[in-house]
């Protein structure tokens, strides 16, 4: 994890480096549920936590790092006329911590609109990423001098258009008689 040390030679000067940390165990528990009773609509919903078991000594004292993270995903799927889809997706993380660092909370949301044609030679996907522009990443890092606060905010929104051309779309598999199929026989 990134660390900062005493610079030697300068009691007013810090040295920000990779350093390896003691063991510390993490948790992961992820469930995904995805109905398919639905002609038109499928949603998908994923539901996670990230927790951990760690401490840092933060300026002499011990600190833990050991809020768990939540993590949502709302995808949904509808089925529009003409076979066209429109993707509306979701996503959350609550605050927490991951390694050193205090996270805070964020959401996003996404669209897209797909279409194929020709029987799935080629298609098209209009998607628009970040509709509210929400992503932002803030955090506070610690370590044994220091804490270091961040506060990204992205230029995520974006547009973009693109147009897939499937060559060889035939489904058929080689019929040919290969190497191994004596061998195969054989047994």
């Amino acid at each position: 994890m990134w660390q900062t040390t005493p610079y030697l030679g300068n009691p007013d000067m810090t040295l920000l480096k990779m350093d390896n940390m003691l063991r510390y165990n993490t948790f992961e528990a992820f469930a995904n549920y995805w109905p398919c009773f639905f002609t038109i609509w499928r949603p998908t919903f994923m539901t996670g936590i990230m927790a951990q078991d760690f401490k840092l000594m933060h300026n002499g004292t011990e600190m833990k790092l050991n809020k768990p993270l939540g993590i949502f995903r709302f995808n949904n799927a509808i089925h529009l006329p003409w076979d066209m889809w429109l993707n509306v997706d979701f996503s959350s993380q609550t605050s927490g911590n991951g390694d050193n660092v205090y996270l805070k909370s964020r959401w996003n949301c996404d669209l897209g609109l797909y279409k194929s044609f020709a029987n799935d030679t080629w298609s098209v996907k209009l998607q628009l990423n970040d509709v509210f522009n929400t992503y932002r990443q803030q955090m506070i890092a610690y370590d044994a001098l220091s804490e270091m606060k961040v506060n990204k905010i992205y230029d995520t929104r974006d547009l973009s258009l693109t147009i897939r051309y499937n060559f060889n779309t035939a489904r058929s598999r080689f019929k040919g008689r290969g190497a191994a199929n004596s061998e195969k026989d054989r047994f």
